[in-house]
């Protein structure tokens, strides 16, 4: 008896064009392209596309270095200030006030 499908999850290719990267995890555009320029992540060319294998994505994924908890008491996450709506013209009329 087959179990349904998971529509959530992401087919396994073995290959990803860039923009996928980040579909899976992975780091946006513009880091997969720095991390490629320093040899970080290892890419192939298919025409002008630029793939990166399966097996290449994982390694790198998996040397990413894990985040260390600092020591100490555990603090909570700082309240962010609410601004009203402010209207262009209000923002306007405030700047020539200066």
């Amino acid at each position: 008896m087959e179990q349904p499908a998971d529509n959530r999850q992401i087919p396994r290719k073995r290959a990803y064009a860039i923009g996928e990267l980040k579909k899976l995890g992975g780091p946006c555009r513009a880091n997969a392209y720095k991390a490629i320029g320093e040899g970080r992540l290892r890419a192939v060319k298919d025409g002008r596309s630029t793939k990166v294998l399966d097996e290449d994505f994982e390694r790198y994924m998996t040397g990413l270095p894990p985040i260390e908890p600092k020591p100490g008491p555990l603090r909570s996450a700082p309240q962010r200030r609410r601004h009203r709506n402010r209207t262009p013209a209000a923002d306007m009329r405030d700047s020539k006030q200066r």
